[in-house]
């Protein structure tokens, strides 16, 4: 993950919104379903939050940062190294929250991953 480029860590994700987009558009086409500015804008912006949320992980787990990059962990803007460290520790049950870690202590607190992943498996 962390030799990896923007585009390399993203394609697969940034290909399911692309298809995404492309059923929105074939809707749209067929149908009295006006485009919406919401909905685009929306698209994109989540594309721009998956890309976002892969590239502050990536460098939760590189032991060098840009300056740019290490002054945001280091003011709890994005996952720092120390804060991810705990996804890692154990069977990676918790601090799932890889942008920022500002959900984490709260959803470690009420095992909402644990319980989601008990609900999926049955």
């Amino acid at each position: 993950m962390t030799r990896r480029d923007v585009l390399c860590t993203n394609r697969t994700n940034l290909a399911a919104i692309v298809v995404g987009l492309l059923v929105l558009a074939w809707v749209r086409s067929g149908s009295a379903y006006a485009p919406s500015l919401f909905a685009d804008a929306w698209w994109v912006a989540y594309a721009l939050a998956i890309a976002l949320t892969n590239e502050t992980h990536k460098l939760a787990h590189r032991p060098h940062v840009p300056a740019a990059a290490a002054w945001l962990q280091a003011r709890g803007l994005i996952v720092s190294p120390a804060r991810h460290a705990r996804h890692h520790d154990g069977a990676h049950g918790r601090s799932f929250c890889v942008t920022t870690g500002w959900c984490n202590p709260l959803l470690d607190r009420t095992a909402l991953f644990d319980r989601v992943e008990r609900w999926m498996g049955r």
